[in-house]
């Protein structure tokens, strides 16, 4: 994440999709063919890293119920 935000122009804007728990976590799924790995800071831990990076969230929503899928739209400050 930081090198996302500090590669972008000031005003610049990132829309990232994450796993929308509360907490940290992580799990593997084989959904799609081969396994692959995920992780998540949680809503609070990416929020909060966004705001120490110098973005704002520009836009959050929970997506793809009842799947625990979010995105985000920050803005670089």
């Amino acid at each position: 994440m930081t090198k996302l935000i500090e590669s972008l122009n000031k005003g610049g804007v990132l829309i990232f999709s994450f796993g929308g728990t509360d907490e940290p976590g992580e799990h593997t799924d084989n959904f799609m063919g081969p396994e692959i790995y995920y992780s998540t800071l949680g809503t609070s831990g990416f929020l909060s890293l966004l705001i120490t990076l110098g973005a704002v969230c520009r836009h959050l929503e929970y997506d793809q119920y009842p799947e625990l899928h979010t995105y985000l739209i920050v803005q670089k400050g």
